[in-house]
């Protein structure tokens, strides 16, 4: 007989009102991933604009780094820039200088070549950005760090083309800046670099800030208490063009000098001249006694030898670039037996020769440089990017 079997199954439930209960829990989870992803874009929004403006800052505070300026320019970038919707405050420690070797930074370290600038957004500071959704956080605090290091490149003051000699006394070179006041011992900079294709020999007590450039298989070295710095490997060979003189041989100044030295040659031994501003051109340039009066900006345009060896020569602000003076021919540029001088010495084909000059200002450009007995060298920051001294390298880490 036939056997039958049966099943029952249970009646089914309604679920229609659970569909909407997992909507809206899917529906505020989706409201809250994307209330973290605004917070979220907001936060790196500001890290990024910081980031940004902290390279600024430390690429602009690195060219202080010569004469002292860096916290400055530092600060005056940094307000120059929003962040977050606010111009950047800078604290004092945030802006620290030392030394750049290899990959290290070294706060305080010499030589100095560095700038480290580490800016924050934060709670301390009552700058922190906001936060809106994150559950139990009000604000988030957010940090940037740059290293900028400065390379004057090919940017010198003091440069013997093919050599440099330094010897027989207590010889000094370092920097300051004229556009920015007189020149002080206590504030001076780092950058009296000496330059050269070839060698360069010091002897006696020489002591140079903060550098040495060569070209590729010229040495340093000499004899003595000896203080150079770092020696760096010139990027390419020093070249530096004659200087034109343009229509001056024509068209000058010269009768602003008085009957005695209208003539194309300049020779002073005694009494008081006055220059006043405008463009000369003169086939020779000799003065040994006497006050010689550079009353504003004079170019001088010298076809033979430049001589100064003795008397006096005020020149107005201290200002090296107001007595500038160009040899244009194979000749000479003489300077000795000066207390002080302010002068920019460009002579591309003539050496320099300096001997017993207490202090010399400005920037000093030859074939040769030979500097004899002692004697302090201030290069003239104002004037590093003159003619053929190329600019500057900035690098951010």
């Amino acid at each position: 007989m036939p056997q039958f079997k049966y099943s029952c199954n249970p009646r089914p439930v309604a679920r229609r009102g659970f569909a909407v209960l997992y909507l809206a829990i899917a529906l505020m989870a989706l409201l809250l991933v994307a209330s973290l992803a605004v917070d979220y874009s907001q936060v790196q929004c500001a890290k990024t604009q910081l980031q940004a403006v902290t390279d600024a800052v430390a690429r602009y505070a690195a060219t202080g780094l010569g004469d002292g300026t860096y916290y400055t320019k530092a600060t005056t970038v940094a307000a120059d820039n929003s962040v977050n919707g606010a111009p950047l405050a800078l604290q004092s420690g945030d802006v620290v200088t030392g030394n750049w070797n290899s990959g290290t930074f070294t706060a305080g370290g010499t030589p100095t070549n560095c700038v480290r600038v580490s800016t924050t957004l934060s709670a301390a500071r009552g700058t922190a950005v906001p936060v809106l959704f994150a559950p139990g956080i009000n604000s988030c605090n957010v940090t940037a760090t740059s290293y900028a290091t400065y390379t004057a490149g090919q940017a010198f003051g003091i440069v013997g083309i093919n050599s440099v000699q330094m010897q027989n006394g207590t010889i000094t070179t370092d920097s300051w800046n004229s556009s920015l006041g007189a020149y002080s011992a206590g504030s001076a900079g780092t950058q009296g670099s000496v330059a050269s294709n070839g060698d360069i020999t010091l002897n006696g007590t020489v002591t140079i800030k903060t550098g040495v450039y060569l070209a590729p298989g010229s040495t340093v070295g000499g004899n003595g208490s000896l203080s150079y710095g770092t020696v760096h490997t010139l990027a390419s060979n020093l070249s530096y063009p004659v200087a034109s003189s343009g229509n001056a041989s024509s068209s000058n100044n010269n009768s602003s000098l008085g009957s005695d030295y209208q003539s194309g040659n300049f020779n002073m031994s005694s009494g008081t001249v006055n220059v006043p501003a405008g463009t000369y051109y003169l086939n020779s340039f000799s003065m040994s006694g006497g006050t010689l009066n550079i009353n504003g900006a004079a170019t001088f345009y010298i076809n033979g030898n430049f001589t100064i060896q003795g008397g006096a020569v005020n020149v107005t602000g201290d200002i090296p670039s107001n007595f500038t003076v160009n040899v244009i021919t194979a000749a000479g540029g003489n300077l000795s037996s000066l207390s002080s001088l302010y002068i920019n010495l460009y002579c591309p084909t003539s050496p320099i020769n300096v001997n017993n000059c207490t202090n010399l200002y400005g920037s000093f450009i030859g074939t040769s440089l030979s500097v004899s007995n002692s004697c302090a060298i201030h290069a003239d920051q104002a004037l590093l990017s003159g003619s053929g001294s190329g600019g500057a390298i900035l690098t951010v880490q």
